[in-house]
């Protein structure tokens, strides 16, 4: 519109059209791929089989529709389109995730949220909160680039930081009053707990391992693990 003569820029219409189209699919279906990973890690598996029946069902239909012109075709269409919708969906979320342990990395070993837990460690010792989600991208990123790096872990351990990770990924009504009590919606929300304090030091949602070891640092040396005369 404001530049009309860049429109003899563009390449003119034809095949490459097509397979343009086809080849944007595979964003899609990596999209697909990446939702079953998030059906499966929030229910252990239990519903991925049934999702992936109604995927195949849905597909099938629409080849019918496309391929076949007669009665018997849509009829079929139908029945298949009928089929995938009738799997009990509305069983996914009445599920609640079962595990009360998480992997951050490959070595730090986290405990389940929960306020009364919270409070008790903090008693304790620092604590570092992690809520999170398995369908947060920026969640996910955040451990591995981040949470996850030998630096931090090495750093969670030096200072005998205890990992707490909210997982609200089924939307846990007690993590959404825990979100809401720190003033956010979602996830990500990272806040790092002193010894004894109930004001944490809150983290950008995007984080980077200097961030994180700079947040660290700040934690009191008196709350340093003391170590033993050899």
């Amino acid at each position: 519109c404001y530049f009309p003569n860049l429109l003899r820029k563009l390449p003119k219409p034809g095949p490459w059209m097509v397979s343009l189209k086809e080849f944007l699919a595979f964003p899609m279906f990596a999209s697909a791929v990446w939702l079953a990973w998030v059906l499966q890690s929030q229910e252990a598996g239990r519903f991925l089989f049934p999702a992936l029946v109604g995927v195949l069902f849905i597909g099938f239909a629409v080849w019918l529709l496309k391929h076949g012109s007669n009665r018997f075709a849509r009829f079929m269409a139908l029945s298949s389109f009928a089929f995938a919708l009738a799997i009990p969906v509305e069983q996914l979320f009445s599920v609640k995730p079962s595990s009360s342990e998480y992997k951050t990395g490959q070595q730090q070993i986290a405990n389940a949220f929960s306020a009364k837990r919270l409070e008790e460690l903090v008693e304790a010792g620092p604590v570092f909160v992690n809520f999170t989600a398995s369908w947060c991208i920026t969640c996910k990123v955040n451990e591995i680039t981040a949470l996850g790096t030998r630096n931090v872990l090495e750093a969670f351990e030096l200072r005998g930081i205890t990992y707490l990770v909210a997982d609200w990924s089924s939307e846990d009504p007690k993590i959404t009053k825990a979100l809401e009590s720190y003033g956010r919606a979602g996830v990500p929300l990272y806040l790092l707990f002193e010894k004894g304090s109930s004001t944490p030091t809150v983290l950008p949602q995007i984080l980077t391992e200097d961030i994180v070891l700079s947040a660290l640092d700040k934690i009191g040396a008196s709350q340093l693990p003391k170590k033993s005369n050899p």
